[in-house]
């Protein structure tokens, strides 16, 4: 059975949760097996997070909402096939228009 982690950036620098029944458990960007390159550019993106970047309420920030979602294919192919990454956001698997 394949471990389901969710995607979560918008959780004080928490990117993914272990989903464990009622609500996710944290799991530590050095704990997954993601390439050094990867964690850092996680690491970069995250530290560009305010609450105005997703589209919630408005439009957010596309370059920062396009970034993550390359970013969240890349996290998904280095994690596969032990690991599924999922979204609850439409934005994280949607391509953006312009």
């Amino acid at each position: 059975m394949t471990a389901v982690l969710e995607w979560w950036p918008d959780h004080g620098g928490r990117l993914f949760h272990l989903r464990t029944g009622r609500g996710g458990t944290p799991v530590a960007l050095e704990e997954l097996p993601l390439s050094p390159l990867t964690v850092d550019a996680l690491r970069r993106w995250l530290d560009d997070f305010t609450e105005e970047v997703v589209p919630t309420e408005g439009a957010g920030d596309p370059l920062w909402i396009a970034r993550g979602v390359v970013l969240l294919a890349q996290c998904r192919t280095e994690l596969s096939p032990d690991l599924e990454v999922t979204v609850t956001e439409p934005w994280w698997d949607e391509p953006l228009s312009d």
